[in-house]
């Protein structure tokens, strides 16, 4: 006969478990994702210099096959119907990665209800997160450079929504 000790008895646990580094994670990106508003905050300076009525409105999401997508957006005066601009950098998995620390980072600055892109960088492809934070650091320096495209975008009276 056969004694196990009592420890063996004990049935596992098999609901309610989630892992254990999860807010580690959520953390990381909630860090990213300030990290990269903060770089992009550069923008406002000059575009509201150029356009003292502008108005700018952070913001970020996650989900839908994105893992994190960090913008602004800059609203004309109010009253204009002039499409509002949006500079953003996303973060989403890369394609065929086969591991979750693959990732393709990519920016652009285009209008947020006519789609019209005004400036486009080509989107990098890296592994592991403190790649994957230099290359969004990279993207949004290149993107604050173009605060004068932002600025002649709300302008534009062409560029109606």
């Amino acid at each position: 006969m056969i004694t196990r000790p009592a420890f063996y008895a004990i049935a596992p646990h098999t609901g309610g478990l989630e892992r254990l580094d999860i807010d580690d994670v959520s953390d990381a990106w909630s860090n990213l994702r300030n990290l990269v508003q903060h770089d992009l905050a550069a923008l406002d300076g000059s575009v509201l210099a150029a356009v003292p009525a502008a108005r700018v409105r952070p913001g970020s999401n996650r989900g839908g096959g994105a893992h994190l997508f960090v913008y602004r957006v800059y609203e004309p005066a109010a009253g204009s119907s002039v499409d509002p601009v949006v500079a953003g950098i996303l973060v989403r998995p890369a394609a065929g990665a086969a591991s979750a620390d693959h990732f393709n980072v990519s920016g652009d600055i285009a209008g947020e209800s006519i789609g019209d892109v005004l400036f486009e960088l080509q989107s990098r492809e890296v592994i592991g997160w403190t790649a994957m934070t230099e290359a969004a650091r990279d993207i949004s320096t290149v993107l604050v450079r173009q605060a004068s495209a932002i600025a002649a975008a709300l302008e534009d009276a062409s560029r109606q929504e």
